[in-house]
């Protein structure tokens, strides 16, 4: 009788990719260091794909939505700060017109949609280069499937 190991689903490492996304985030609160953050996204990566044995374009994926996801999280959040922060500006403006209070608030928020969408072109890098380099090293670094030896060993004789 044989006995079957189980792998984990490969898609499994959507949950990685998020997983690793969201833990880096919060620990930017703690360590505001880039090293970190790229550490911990690089070592989810790994940890998924050794854990996984998902594939690299499979795990490629994965950090590209992860990384989307983040930048879109950032862009909303950046753009929303200036926003409101416009928002108060124009609602401290006394004496000022209503049509100047408006000039305020709209100026401030085409400042926080150019300031968010930045921020977010610099949270999708930081997020998908080091789920892509970790992706690769996970795959390099992972055990190969038992199945893959007896026929690695009729090759080599």
């Amino acid at each position: 009788m044989t006995t079957a190991t189980r792998t984990p689903n490969t898609n499994l490492i959507y949950l990685f990719a998020l997983g690793a996304t969201g833990i880096a985030t919060a620990a930017q609160f703690a360590v505001p260091s880039l090293a970190v953050y790229a550490a911990i996204i690089a070592v989810g990566a790994i940890a998924g794909m050794i854990v996984t044995r998902a594939g690299f374009g499979k795990a490629t994926l994965a950090f590209l939505v992860s990384a989307s996801v983040a930048a879109l999280l950032y862009y909303f959040v950046v753009a929303g700060m200036l926003a409101s922060a416009g928002d108060a500006a124009a609602a401290s403006a006394t004496g000022e017109t209503a049509e100047t209070r408006a000039a305020i608030s709209a100026a401030a928020e085409g400042a926080g949609n150019a300031v968010g969408a930045f921020v977010a072109v610099v949270a999708f890098v930081q997020t998908f280069v080091p789920g892509l380099l970790g992706s690769g090293i996970g795959a390099l670094v992972r055990p190969k499937h038992k199945a893959a030896a007896p026929r690695q060993a009729a090759m080599a004789a």
